[in-house]
């Protein structure tokens, strides 16, 4: 066995464990060179790992998986290549690539599609491996703060759970699984108006019961803000950033205003997305029926656009500036509610999309080189990656470098 094979084979075993670090990663995907050769082994024997095929007590130590591995290698990479590279020429055509990036949990699906003709690259083989990522990112966690009706602030994370300090007429709930759960105290007078906002910052999430019963999923860098109870004839909230709605039943209609555009529904569960730096207001329908009403179209409620479930509204806001603003219907994207289940999910989406989303799931800068970002990609991973593992999964398109330094990524183009 040649000492890239066997190399190769102890950095997959410990790369399907969950144990592999981000220099070692680097260094395997360097030696493999060929994603389709890196993403084929690695489903292999990821799925033998799930049929518990194994000889000794721990599966790492199974001389069959590694010698089976060391064989493909040795078909694949020249007997006199060096150790620790290969070079790799990709011609110019369509690539796809299909990830699948296994957790030390459970087997997931990561899917990396390049959508435009590939230049020509050549690595440098005598150029060693170089470690760009000074340190690694987390994934982003449950956390929020909550700001009470007098201004006062609470940082839930650091609270325990139990009763927080209640609200007139309400009472604020702190769940053992990371919920905020509102209800109404009967016998106790509420103060009309009384306001409550939920904060979550980037590399946060969070999800809040309102007095009414409606669930509220919050992403990253997002903010709600709504009445400690509903009174009159109408529940109005407002919303920053994305959230998912589960609204109770009720006759008195639900409201969620975003910027310029009003969401009127009764009961139904859907996604907003209103972050200021992206183009769109995104609204995607799962279950019932809502209307969207434009500042415009509040005087004529005959106007407004009804969403049928599986469609998707977008308005035209934040960093897109247009004279004339119209609510369009597409169906939902494939991408367009992952998150709630725990994926970081883009179909077809452009790098810079793509970054700004994990730039908030990470709480993250970005530093841009100079060059052209090109092509879409589609991206499907568990949402409690850490951020060397998702960057290192882009790379492999060959179309872009990172840099982590501190709380920065620095994007090269190639």
């Amino acid at each position: 066995m040649n000492k890239n094979a066997e190399r190769a084979a102890w950095l997959m075993a410990r790369d399907l464990d969950g144990v592999i670090t981000a220099i070692e990663r680097q260094e395997l995907l360097s030696m493999m060179g060929d994603p389709e050769l890196y993403l084929s082994l690695r489903n292999e024997f990821a799925n033998e790992k799930s049929r518990k095929i194994a000889i000794a007590d721990h599966w790492l130590t199974g001389e069959r998986l590694t010698q089976k591995l060391a064989d493909r290698l040795n078909r694949k990479i020249a007997a006199d290549a060096d150790p620790y590279r290969i070079e790799p020429t990709y011609t110019n055509k369509r690539i796809v690539r299909s990830l699948w990036f296994i957790g030390a949990a459970a087997c997931v699906i990561a899917i990396l599609i390049l959508l435009s003709p590939a230049p020509t690259i050549k690595q440098d083989k005598d150029k060693p491996v170089v470690n760009r990522f000074k340190n690694d990112i987390p994934p982003g966690e449950q956390k929020a703060t909550l700001t009470l009706s007098d201004g006062s602030k609470i940082v839930l994370e650091q609270m325990p759970d139990g009763i927080i300090e209640p609200e007139r007429g309400v009472r604020i709930q702190k769940l053992v699984d990371g919920q905020l759960v509102y209800k109404t105290v009967s016998g106790n007078p509420v103060r009309a108006g009384a306001m409550n906002t939920v904060t979550t910052p980037k590399g946060g999430k969070y999800r809040v019961v309102l007095p009414d019963g409606t669930a509220v999923q919050m992403n990253a860098d997002s903010r709600i803000d709504y009445p400690t109870v509903f009174s009159g004839d109408e529940r109005k909230v407002s919303i920053i950033g994305e959230a998912y709605f589960e609204v109770k039943k009720s006759k008195k209609p639900f409201k969620v205003v975003v910027n310029e555009l009003e969401i009127n529904v009764l009961g139904t569960s859907f996604t907003v997305n209103a972050y200021p730096d992206e183009p769109a207001i995104k609204t995607s329908l799962l279950t019932g029926a809502v209307r969207l009403d434009t500042e415009k179209d509040l005087t004529d409620r005959s106007s407004g656009v009804l969403l049928r479930p599986g469609q998707q509204a977008l308005f035209p806001a934040g960093v897109l500036k247009r004279k004339e603003k119209k609510i369009n219907i597409i169906s939902i994207p494939e991408d367009a509610v992952a998150w709630i289940d725990g994926e970081l999910a883009f179909e077809d989406r452009p790098l810079e999309e793509i970054l700004r989303t994990l730039a908030r799931w990470y709480d993250v800068k970005l530093e841009y080189k100079p060059g052209k970002l090109r092509s879409n990609f589609s991206l499907r991973i568990p949402d409690n990656e850490s951020l060397s593992n998702v960057l290192s999964i882009l790379e492999m398109t060959r179309y872009v470098q990172f840099e982590i330094d501190g709380h920065t990524v620095i994007v090269h183009p190639q």
